[in-house]
């Protein structure tokens, strides 16, 4: 629904340390946090290209900075795309990315360093700033079919403590894992097939990976699964 507290379109999720949860309800352009048993707590953004409001704001992560604050990072459609970062209780912190992001979706956030990984729909990489918004390095190969390429919206990501991010590839129909260094990434290998089978994926979406690195779970929009 449209009031405060109600959810018109949630598109990404997130948790903090504490338990609390983060929602970007892309069609209220706003982000929604909820108690750790899911009670509303308050709701902050609105249409705009201003600080603290949104046009699309597609996907949420949280992180700390370097003190050890949880924020909040929500991409954002407006200007044509960035990322703005929030305190947990909604006030805004800082933006970036606008120089190098044009459709951005979902972003993760390295739990070794605390740098922000966004995939870009528009050129099917991936950008990576620092804690501080400042731009790192980018990974990805562009569209295709190859190593490393992109088809169609790749929209979920993961990254896990050991250096590896997990990136859906919907229009190939896999998961590409990619290796991360300091000041890049290297493509590593490519997980799933395209099909209807238990093990085959149709329309992949968001990625997540167990905190230890054992298990990867895939939601396959078009198999319902």
């Amino acid at each position: 629904g449209r009031s405060q507290t109600r959810i018109a379109a949630a598109r990404a999720i997130a948790r903090d340390d504490g338990g609390s949860v983060y929602v970007a309800d892309t069609a209220n352009n706003r982000v929604v946090k909820l108690s750790g048993d899911l009670a509303f707590v308050k709701a902050w953004g609105s249409r705009g290209t201003g600080p603290g409001q949104f046009v699309q704001d597609y996907g949420i992560a949280v992180g700390d900075l370097s003190d050890g604050t949880n924020v909040v990072y929500v991409t954002d459609g407006a200007n044509g795309g960035r990322v703005q970062a929030f305190h947990a209780n909604g006030d805004f912190i800082r933006q970036f990315g606008s120089t190098q992001l044009s459709k951005p979706r979902h972003l993760a956030v390295d739990p070794s360093n605390g740098w922000i990984h966004v995939i870009d729909a528009g050129p099917k990489k991936v950008f990576v700033f620092d804690r501080s918004g400042t731009f790192r390095f980018s990974y990805g190969n562009g569209q295709g079919t190859g190593a490393g390429q992109f088809q169609q919206d790749p929209r979920g990501i993961d990254v896990t403590d050991d250096g590896r991010a997990f990136i859906s590839d919907p229009g190939n129909t896999r998961v590409q894992v990619w290796s991360l260094g300091s000041g890049s990434a290297s493509y590593l290998c490519s997980i799933g097939t395209g099909g209807t089978g238990a093990s085959d994926f149709e329309d992949i979406r968001g990625v997540a990976v167990a905190d230890d690195g054992s298990q990867l779970t895939v939601t396959d929009e078009w198999d319902f699964s």
